[in-house]
């Protein structure tokens, strides 16, 4: 690189106990998706938009994926022609990063749709944010692709190790940080609406979180450019994404499973109890049998 030795701290116990932390939590989220799956007819359950949540658990999966293989010492992963395309820039940035944020902007906007400006989930009013935020995701993966020596990443020779270019990092980051302040403000504005989601209170934890590991991995990618050379910053950088990944997950799902499994009918009768007092919660899971009936992409309840 410039003429200049590279070398890497490599294989260490931190390595380690970071890709086994994420395939535990991986483990663990796999059974809660199973059990949520055996139980989507449980109202509160349903309410939190199963499709959706099995799109932000694969999400997670590659961007667990992609990010081990991107930042940590886990053999010579990156090693085959392509790799850093693959494992770099899709796995762990569009299928990973941009899906997850992608998942979290489609939820609030849905939601603030029905309860905030009571418009159906349908239409093409309904469906050109979500087209154009796709658009943009998707030509910024197949630019990169194309030119990803100049504009996503190229492998650092001898090491094996993936680097982004600078380019790469501000487009990425400048898309990231559009998609989350999106969110903060769909959340800013779910402020005032009661329902029995409990939605406001859940994003604005996960809007803390999330803008927390952001912020970090945007500091460390543009101040220390050789992050990934060192141990502390490689592993901190993994686990922070590990860590933002799976909060966001159990915050959303934890209430209705936990009640699931230990206060089935108890939390069924409030849960109706509060969806009867908010009126425009029946409203909303009635638009949801409907525009379900027409087309499963439709069916879009928090």
């Amino acid at each position: 690189m410039d003429g200049q030795e590279v070398i890497i701290q490599t294989y260490s116990g931190w390595d380690t106990a970071v890709v086994v932390f994420g395939a535990a939590m991986l483990a663990i989220d796999l059974v809660v998706m199973l059990y949520i799956v055996w139980n989507r007819k449980y109202p509160p359950i349903r309410a939190k938009n199963i499709p959706l949540l099995v799109v932000l658990f694969v999400s997670l999966v590659i961007w667990y994926i992609g990010s081990i293989a991107t930042q940590l010492d886990v053999g010579n992963i990156n090693s085959f022609s392509g790799s850093c395309i693959l494992f770099a820039i899709w796995f762990r940035v569009l299928l990973g990063v941009f899906l997850f944020t992608f998942v979290n902007v489609f939820r609030l906007y849905t939601y603030i749709r029905i309860f905030r400006y009571r418009k159906p989930v349908k239409g093409w009013s309904y469906w050109i944010p979500v087209i154009i935020f796709l658009v943009i995701i998707l030509a910024f993966g197949l630019t990169t692709t194309l030119l990803h020596e100049s504009l996503g990443v190229f492998l650092i020779e001898g090491i094996d190790v993936c680097r982004y270019t600078i380019r790469f990092k501000e487009i990425a980051f400048g898309i990231v940080w559009f998609g989350w302040l999106a969110v903060i403000l769909s959340t800013f504005l779910a402020r005032n609406i009661n329902t029995s989601f409990n939605e406001y209170y859940e994003m604005l934890a996960v809007c803390i979180i999330t803008s927390i590991a952001i912020a970090y991995e945007t500091i460390i990618q543009h101040i220390l450019a050789n992050y990934i050379l060192f141990i502390w910053s490689r592993t901190t950088s993994a686990l922070i994404e590990v860590i933002a990944g799976q909060v966001t997950f159990f915050i959303l799902v934890t209430t209705p499973v936990y009640n699931c499994l230990v206060n089935r009918e108890g939390y069924q009768k409030a849960f109706f109890e509060k969806m009867h007092n908010d009126g425009m919660t029946a409203r909303y899971l009635s638009s949801i049998e409907s525009s379900s009936s027409t087309t499963r992409v439709h069916a879009m309840s928090i």
